[in-house]
């Protein structure tokens, strides 16, 4: 799994490709809608782009996995490459 993640990210470098983003609605990002209804929020992001997205919030780039998978491989398995 961790050379198939590597892979893609070389791949998306080379390519110039980076995972959709969920660009934010208002000047303060996704903050409003986060703070409304986290779990709307969240489930809006993963209806429209899939297991990987990027959002904008607190004026930082996120990204957001939504795979159980790949959370457990970075947070757990790869920490330190991470």
């Amino acid at each position: 799994l961790m050379n198939l993640i590597r892979d893609t990210l070389a791949r998306a470098r080379r390519l110039g490709e980076r995972p959709p983003t969920f660009w934010p609605p208002t000047p303060l990002g996704h903050l409003p809608h986060f703070q409304s209804d986290p779990i709307s929020f969240f489930a809006r992001g993963y209806a429209r782009h899939g297991d990987a997205f990027r959002l904008k919030m607190f004026g930082q780039e996120t990204m957001v996995f939504c795979d159980a998978e790949h959370v457990r491989h970075i947070l757990v398995d790869h920490v330190d490459v991470y």
